[in-house]
């Protein structure tokens, strides 16, 4: 890991790439510029990393997020992971319109995190940051996006929270369950241990049961719309049944290896 102290007064300035009236800004892009041209090479070339995106990820907090965001965004040629605690979206809209304007990268993974005590829109802004990259084509399956209730914006959260964040992001995303497509409408994908189903009407609700081989119910939620994710309890063989509110029902047997 490589940490990248701030410029105590600049640190505002060098954390955003977009000028805000009241508090500055603006020099964000070339601090990441830094990054990828001077600092990730050199990294590269005296250790021996694994320097390919899908093992390089970019994370911070506040600010911090902020710049992350951008950075991932920018450069998914670099950073396949992004790692957003906290993040000062409301300090420029440009963050919102730089995602709308060129979505994530097709192989990228986002983790997001917000506290309900941190005051403000710090919630809403995270939320409406998920939808949007959802929107722009970044699937269910690679977002993370979630609210604690006793978060608040201070390093004590961000720490409590970073270990799972790490795990998500740069474990292994394979499983040899696959993914499974059907004429029904609905796409399973299973990146042990979540299991996402996908479908393909939006608007149409749709309510799933997971199973054990056994038959036990492990799992049961209804009216759920557009996408879900499932926590798999361990590996094992289940069975999935989804059922759609027009009564179309797909059914799979799957196996969750690790």
């Amino acid at each position: 890991m490589v940490g990248i102290d701030n410029g105590g007064t600049q640190r505002i300035n060098e954390y955003s790439p977009w000028v805000n009236p009241q508090y500055g800004g603006g020099q964000g892009d070339a601090y990441i510029r830094f990054i990828v041209e001077t600092l990730k090479p050199y990294i590269d070339s005296t250790y021996r990393t694994l320097p390919e995106p899908e093992n390089t990820g970019i994370m911070g907090s506040s600010m911090g997020g902020l710049i992350s965001m951008y950075g991932g965004i920018k450069y998914p040629q670099v950073f396949g992971k992004i790692g957003a605690f906290s993040s000062s979206f409301w300090f420029s809209s440009q963050s919102y319109a730089q995602v709308s304007d060129t979505g994530a990268g097709e192989n990228t993974y986002v983790y997001m995190i917000a506290g309900a005590q941190e005051g403000g829109n710090q919630v809403k802004d995270t939320e409406r940051m998920a939808d949007l990259l959802l929107e722009k084509g970044l699937s269910a399956d690679r977002l993370v996006s979630k609210i604690h209730a006793d978060g608040a914006h201070s390093e004590w959260y961000w720490a409590r929270e970073f270990p799972a964040a790490y795990k998500w992001l740069f474990e292994k995303k394979t499983s040899s369950s696959g993914e499974f497509e059907s004429s029904e409408g609905f796409g399973i994908k299973i990146l042990y241990p979540d299991l996402y189903i996908l479908s393909d009407n939006p608007y149409e609700s749709f309510e799933y049961d997971l199973f054990d081989i056994h038959g036990r119910k492990i799992a049961r939620s209804m009216h759920v719309q557009k996408h879900t994710e499932i926590k798999v309890p361990g590996t094992g063989l289940y069975i999935l049944r989804v059922t759609g509110k027009n009564g179309r029902t797909l059914s799979r047997k799957f196996a969750v290896l690790h």
